[in-house]
């Protein structure tokens, strides 16, 4: 398993997911390898990520994105369109493979450029409530210009639009039949093992969604952090390696980065997108690499031992064993 998380923001969408896959061996003990890429743009509006059985998801995904690409017209690759459109295709290649398809899940961070972004005003109010009540993760003085602007709209006015932002469309697809469930702006998800994590996505939710509002580094590197937090303390053995970020936004789908020096001075760690549109995870002190695949381009056959990519969370770990 693994977990791919997905924000709607004030701006966008905000999709994150881990790395690792987990190969199960007959009478011996699982695999686990750090080189799975479980986000991958659809059009230039939408990404996808997916969780469960990667053989499933690769079969899958392959064939969607080709198709995709093949679409004559953009009104094919519309993000409505998409929406009713991916959901038929799913279940068509899911019944395709018979007694050979596993449990899968799939979620659709995009936006529609063509209209403009709700958001309901009682959910903005919440996210004041948590300054005015001093019910923050982080301490901080200052509020983001965009939640001020939805709560100055007349009280009567239960949803807002923002003036030059795209509309948001976060989904998730379950398998067998794939039947879209929206997420609202202002509200997040996690499917997965790691899905737990949406507790303390909650709890620090006031950096994910009103942080620094438009600074996709800084909105990335907040729910990063909410999701690393949980997994230190879960330690889930399925779910590893860096946390590639994908931003669907009025710019178009962007493939975010990070890195990290734990402590300063100590373990220093990368993870960028290469201009092939891959992510790789490097570790600056030793020079060890790994880079990303495609679902479809592992051969899980030839993973007879673990090559995981531990050196963030273990720095952690050990920062947090010496305070």
């Amino acid at each position: 398993m693994s977990v791919v998380v997905g924000c709607s923001l004030f701006d966008g969408v905000l999709l994150l997911a881990d790395v690792r896959g987990t190969v199960l061996r007959r009478g011996r003990g699982p695999v686990y390898v750090d080189n799975v890429q479980k986000l991958l743009p659809l059009t230039r509006w939408a990404a996808i990520g997916f969780v469960g059985d990667i053989t499933t998801a690769a079969c899958i995904l392959q064939k969607m994105t080709t198709q995709v690409r093949t679409f004559r017209t953009t009104r094919r690759q519309h993000t409505v369109a998409l929406l009713t459109w991916i959901p038929r295709f799913l279940r068509a290649e899911y019944q395709s493979l018979g007694i050979n398809a596993k449990s899968v899940t799939f979620m659709v961070g995009s936006v529609i450029p063509d209209r403009l972004n709700i958001i309901e005003r009682a959910k903005a109010a919440a996210l004041l409530d948590r300054f005015r009540l001093q019910n923050l993760s982080h301490q901080r003085n200052w509020l983001p210009r965009v939640l001020l602007d939805v709560l100055r709209s007349p009280p009567e006015a239960t949803h807002v639009a923002l003036a030059g932002v795209p509309a948001n469309l976060l989904y998730v697809l379950a398998s067998p039949r794939f039947e879209p469930e929206l997420i609202q702006p202002l509200e997040s998800r996690a499917i997965g093992s790691g899905q737990s994590t949406a507790v303390e996505l909650d709890r620090q939710g006031d950096m994910v969604f009103a942080g620094e509002v438009g600074n996709d580094a800084m909105e990335a590197m907040a729910l990063t952090k909410a999701v690393e937090d949980h997994l230190q303390d879960a330690k889930l053995d399925t779910v590893g390696g860096l946390l590639p970020c994908i931003k669907v936004c009025g710019r178009g789908v962007l493939l975010l980065g990070s890195r990290a020096e734990i402590p300063i001075g100590g373990e220093k760690i990368e993870l960028f997108a290469s201009s092939s549109g891959r992510w790789v995870q490097r570790h600056l002190n030793s020079g060890k690499e790994i880079p990303l695949q495609l679902p479809w381009e592992i051969n899980f056959h030839q993973c007879h031992k673990s090559n995981r990519f531990d050196h963030l969370s273990e720095a952690v770990r050990q920062l947090r064993k010496g305070k």
